[in-house]
């Protein structure tokens, strides 16, 4: 079993049955699960912030929520016309700090929000989802049948199943056809 570590900013896509994708450490960061249903790839990006300012080539694709969503898709073959076909989850962006401000300063809160916007844009529904609040998470998929599993402090319990939301998803379209 090969396990795959996304650390902040990274990305990693798998089709590989015996691979785990881990996201470890996601207080406001967020971590962004697809699935694709005909390929059976598996992408997890850890982003940190929700949006690039600059024109500057990042070596760490992942970094930012709207740069990491393309480069999800594009890593894993997708493009705009077949994103009917995935299914995501999204896990982290809590408030790790109180503080009284401008909702400017709650990073995960702009990571949901930015996250949410781009994945109606691309018409992904998400799945499943373990958002917000103040405790931190880490993130563990099972590359065969998208299986994620998210931890927090003394608790780990199966998110989602990826795989099967992508067949229930199949078979309304397929009904909506018929």
């Amino acid at each position: 079993m090969a396990k795959l570590s996304v650390g902040i900013g990274e990305i990693q896509t798998s089709t590989a049955p015996d691979d785990v994708i881990m996201a470890l450490g996601l207080g406001s960061c967020v971590g962004i699960v697809f699935f694709d249903g005909l390929t059976g790839t598996v992408g997890v990006a850890h982003c940190m912030l929700p949006v690039c300012r600059t024109e500057r080539e990042d070596d760490k694709p992942g970094r930012y929520v709207d740069k990491a969503v393309d480069e999800l898709l594009r890593r894993m073959g997708v493009c705009d016309i077949f994103t009917g076909r995935l299914v995501a989850a999204v896990v982290g962006g809590a408030s790790m700090f109180q503080f009284t401000g401008p909702a400017t300063l709650d990073i995960g809160g702009q990571n949901l929000a930015t996250t949410e916007r781009l994945l109606r844009a691309h018409s992904i529904p998400t799945a499943a989802s373990d958002v917000g609040g103040s405790s931190g998470r880490s993130l563990i998929v099972h590359v065969p049948d998208c299986r994620v599993i998210v931890r927090t402090e003394g608790n780990e319990r199966e998110l989602t199943v990826l795989a099967e939301a992508s067949r229930r998803r199949q078979m309304r379209a397929a009904l909506k056809v018929a």
